[in-house]
C-alpha cells in the first residue's frame, strides 16, 4: 500500500569531467517543476561558474506508504489541537479533520491495519497484566 507524491525537481547536469549527475532541488520547485525564469537563471549560473551544463529537469516522484501519510495528517492535526476557536490554526485544524476523514474513507485498509495492531497491543497488555502475581 503506497502512493506517490512530488517533492521538488530533479535536475540532470552534465559535469565538465564528462559525468552526468542528478540533483534534487526542493527549494525552487513548485509541483515538480522549477519556474522558467528561475530555471534559466540556474542554467546560466551553472554554466558561468564552470560547474557543467543543466540539460533538463523532471519531477522528483517519491513513494510513501499510506500509513505514513495518515500519520503525517494526524500529527499536523494534533499540532492544531489547542488552537483558539476562530483562529487561523483552528481553521487549519478543521480542514485537516476533513482531510483525515476523506483519507480514512478512501483507504479503509489502513484503518483495518490500525485497528488490528491496536487489538493486538491491548491483548498483549491484558495478558501481561493477568500474568502478574499480587
Amino acid at each position: 500500500m503506497q502512493t506517490t507524491y512530488t517533492s521538488g525537481a530533479v535536475l540532470t547536469i552534465n559535469r565538465p569531467d564528462g559525468t552526468t549527475e542528478d540533483v534534487v532541488n526542493t527549494k525552487h520547485a513548485r509541483d515538480g517543476v522549477i519556474p522558467a525564469a528561475i530555471y534559466a537563471a540556474m542554467v546560466k549560473a551553472t554554466r558561468e561558474a564552470g560547474k557543467g551544463e543543466i540539460v533538463g529537469q523532471r519531477p522528483n516522484v517519491v513513494a510513501a506508504p499510506l500509513d505514513v501519510q495518515r500519520m503525517a495528517i494526524a500529527g499536523e492535526l494534533e499540532d492544531c489541537a489547542g488552537a483558539f476557536p476562530g483562529s487561523r490554526e483552528w481553521h487549519k485544524g478543521v480542514a485537516l479533520e476533513k482531510e483525515l476523514a476523506a483519507f480514512d474513507g478512501a483507504h479503509p485498509e489502513v484503518i483495518a491495519e490500525i485497528r488490528a495492531a491496536r487489538t493486538a497491543r491491548t491483548a498483549e497488555g491484558v495478558a501481561r497484566a493477568l500474568r502478574m502475581e499480587d
